[in-house]
């Protein structure tokens, strides 16, 4: 299991499956606006993973990046769990396929 440090804490990386889907979008992140809404998408990946409200992981992070932290280890987990998801690469498939065909 992937894991990634923040505030000197470890935490364990969620898969993207459907209930990481369905998290996100509880926190306000569809999976369509991850594009437009990175930081936003960052903030509620790392408030899923740490059981914290969007609020908490929102501190936490600001502190993390206060104290000479990145967003480096945490976009790659986010990187590598998005790369090995069957189930969000057919997820997007499908919302491109949705938005092409709207269009015609």
């Amino acid at each position: 299991m992937n894991t990634f440090t923040i505030n000197e804490k470890e935490y364990k990386a969620r898969p993207f499956d459907f209930e990481l889907v369905c998290d996100l979008e509880d926190m306000g992140i569809e999976i369509s606006e991850i594009g437009q809404k990175q930081l936003s998408f960052i903030r509620a990946y790392f408030g899923i993973c740490a059981g914290v409200s969007k609020k908490e992981a929102g501190k936490q992070i600001e502190a993390h990046i206060a104290n000479g932290g990145d967003f480096t280890e945490l976009s790659n987990i986010i990187s590598k769990e998005v790369e090995k998801s069957d189930f969000f690469h057919s997820l997007q498939q499908r919302t491109k396929t949705e938005v092409t065909e709207n269009k015609n």
